[in-house]
C-alpha cells in the first residue's frame, strides 16, 4: 500500500470510529517517514488531524507510547529515511 491510501485510510478510520493506540503511532511513522517535499495532501490532511490528536492525548494524560514491537512493526512498514549523506 502506498503512502498516500494508507493516509487516506487512516484519515477515514479516524472520522467514522476514530483511532486506536496502534493507529495513532502508525499515522506518526507515516509522517515521519515522508520527507517534506514528498508530503502531498492526503499526507498534510493526516498531519494536521495527527497533531490535534496529540495535543488532545497530552492533556488527557493518555498519550500512551508505542511498545517495542509495534515501533519495530511500524519501522518495517513506514522506514524513515535518512535525510545525512
Amino acid at each position: 500500500m502506498d503512502k498516500n491510501t494508507r493516509a487516506e485510510a487512516l484519515i477515514g478510520i479516524l472520522l467514522s470510529e476514530g483511532w486506536n493506540n496502534s493507529q495513532f503511532w502508525e499515522a506518526n511513522q507515516l509522517l515521519r517517514s515522508t520527507p517534506d517535499a514528498e508530503m502531498t495532501r492526503p499526507l498534510i490532511s493526516l498531519l494536521g488531524l495527527w497533531s490535534d490528536i496529540e495535543g488532545d492525548r497530552i492533556a488527557c494524560g493518555e498519550n500512551d507510547p508505542p511498545s517495542p514491537e509495534m515501533v519495530r512493526h511500524l519501522e518495517a512498514l513506514w522506514p524513515v529515511q535518512s535525510t545525512h549523506t
